[in-house]
């Protein structure tokens, strides 16, 4: 299979595969004590639980591993950058504790991918899956390090096994994405389309939902199809208002449409929600194009003054953005 193009979308995995897994009696978050059945518990709330038990029983793997993936939860869903390497140190401590302990070798290979340690990931996500070969979740996680590392023949073979297990919403995001890099777009969306057919009549969570519609709104908007695109991208913004992805996903098409107005505003809200720092540099661009340089100049270096930030939390997970937008930007 020859080297794909890149894609457009600088950031696919804005929420990333392994947000949606698969219903693994070892992938559930237990119920803590004395908590009704029922009761939603904030993450911060499950942390905290957690962080009291492994202080109470180091040595306790089982509870190091629940608590490594809140946090990788965490991190997820705050942004919260420093919470990758608390869930990192977690997993590994319960690893070399239990080294078979399943659940933690694959949380851990997640966390890896989450930081762009890929060759880390795969090389965990291999044991995990040579031992397990019937599991999707640790297959996954081989496919999504392999299509990292550029490794396209090896992550083809290994999605041609995962939809020998299965053909689940997931895989079907995961099929989209190397037809995608492949340069076919359109089977991507047919993909795509067919993962969002299953999750109707699943009845999936929102956030689930959401993201399959954000994932086609991008393609289509990479096809060229603004117009469908910017109704996908509305239809995902009226189930979760606030989604950072769908936002700036959605100016972007606005952007295209040529409504700089429409496009400014939701930016800006999107930054005041959010703050991403990519945002930032989308909202500096609006400017520019708009005619107002001023406002642009001031966009852009609170862009690469976040970035710089992150950069030096998360290492060289943030390296290439920090890198692109210096290279776009000519600064």
């Amino acid at each position: 299979m020859a080297q794909p193009p890149a894609p457009v979308d600088d950031d696919p995995y804005a929420k990333t595969f392994d947000d949606f897994e698969w219903d693994e009696t070892e992938q559930s978050f237990p119920i803590p004590g004395a908590v009704a059945v029922g009761t939603v518990i904030p993450t911060e709330h499950s942390i905290a639980i957690y962080e009291q038990r492994v202080r109470r029983s180091p040595s306790d793997y089982f509870s190091l591993t629940m608590l490594g993936r809140l946090y990788l939860y965490h991190a997820k869903e705050a942004d919260d950058l420093p919470a990758y390497g608390r869930a990192t140190e977690a997993l590994e401590k319960a690893v070399s504790l239990s080294p078979e302990y399943v659940p933690a070798r694959m949380a851990l290979a997640s966390a890896y991918n989450s930081q762009h340690r890929f060759a880390e990931g795969l090389e965990l996500a291999e044991a995990v899956s040579s031992a397990n070969p019937q599991s999707p979740t640790a297959l996954a996680l081989v496919f999504d390090s392999q299509l990292e590392l550029g490794r396209y023949d090896a992550a083809k073979k290994s999605l041609e096994k995962l939809r020998g297990i299965e053909d689940s919403p997931p895989v079907l995001a995961r099929a989209a994405r190397l037809a995608e890099l492949g340069g076919d777009v359109e089977q991507a969306i047919s993909l795509l389309d067919q993962a969002i057919s299953s999750l109707q009549t699943l009845s999936a969570l929102d956030a689930e939902y959401v993201w399959y519609l954000w994932r086609k709104g991008t393609l289509l908007l990479q096809h060229g199809e603004v117009a469908a695109a910017t109704t996908v991208l509305q239809r995902a913004l009226t189930i979760a208002p606030d989604d950072p992805a769908v936002m700036e996903s959605l100016a972007q098409a606005q952007q295209s449409a040529g409504d700089l107005s429409a496009a400014i505003a939701t930016v800006t809200r999107l930054v005041e929600l959010h703050s991403p720092p990519p945002a930032m540099a989308l909202l500096g661009d609006l400017f520019a194009a708009d005619g107002k340089s001023v406002a642009a100049q001031q966009w852009f270096d609170k862009a690469e003054a976040a970035m710089r930030e992150e950069q030096e939390v998360a290492g060289d997970a943030h390296a290439r953005e920090l890198a692109m937008f210096l290279a776009d930007h000519d600064r």
